[in-house]
């Protein structure tokens, strides 16, 4: 009886953005040997698909599964989509992929205090899951754009919040394992959204402000 090939169960990661954050996350997650990693940037032709990654207590070499610019080629078949993006860059980015989601797919940012949730909640289908951390994982800088980063300082614990998803505890798991570090999981986004800034002039806020004035609500 011919032997059938032993279909691949590894996680695959879509990394957005290629930036500070988006080369270390990308080049440590895909170092572990346990995801499939694809990097979605405007500048794809300019990057290795092995990134070298150096953290204060070892370097990383991590193969990335592709590098494109492409956003269907990108998240087509991503079970966990990461932004790693400044807060203007959130949106676009959103309507760039939405059509392009596999609807168990989780959909997420590094950092929440951009108004994420709020925009995802509105592009997104309903059943699309969310998540987001309240601070960046890891405090980062490129050295060669492309090729090398450096990881300057691990985070001791994260906090996450997320939406829409009937095993929380399951993505926590995985998003804790994949970035090597304790996750406390929060009651609501709106804890992970509001504790960065003064809530008056939070980028949340001045968000749904723009929105109800656009709408000629206010």
């Amino acid at each position: 009886m011919e032997e059938k090939p032993i279909a691949n169960s590894k996680k695959r990661i879509a990394i957005c953005g290629g930036g500070n954050l988006g080369h270390v996350v990308a080049g440590f997650v895909a170092a572990q040997g346990k995801y499939d990693v694809c990097l979605l940037t405007r500048q794809a032709e300019r990057w290795d698909q092995e990134l070298i990654i150096e953290a204060p207590d070892v370097t990383y070499k991590g193969r990335l599964d592709s590098v494109v610019s492409d956003a269907k080629q990108a998240v087509s078949n991503a079970d966990i989509v990461l932004l790693c993006l400044p807060g203007y860059g959130i949106r676009d980015t959103l309507l760039q992929i939405k059509d392009f989601l596999k609807p168990n797919a989780a959909v997420g940012t590094v950092v929440s205090s951009t108004g994420f949730f709020f925009q995802a909640m509105e592009i997104l289908p309903e059943y699309q899951t969310l998540f987001g951390f309240q601070r960046v994982p890891f405090i980062s800088r490129v050295i060669d754009y492309g090729h090398k980063a450096r990881l300057m300082g691990y985070k001791e614990s994260l906090e996450l919040a997320i939406e829409r998803c009937d095993r929380p505890e399951s993505l926590r798991e995985t998003l804790s394992d994949m970035l090597r570090t304790p996750i406390h999981l929060l009651n609501s986004h709106y804890e992970v959204s509001l504790s960065n800034s003064n809530p008056l002039l939070h980028p949340s806020r001045l968000y749904s402000l723009w929105k109800n004035w656009h709408e000629g609500i206010v």
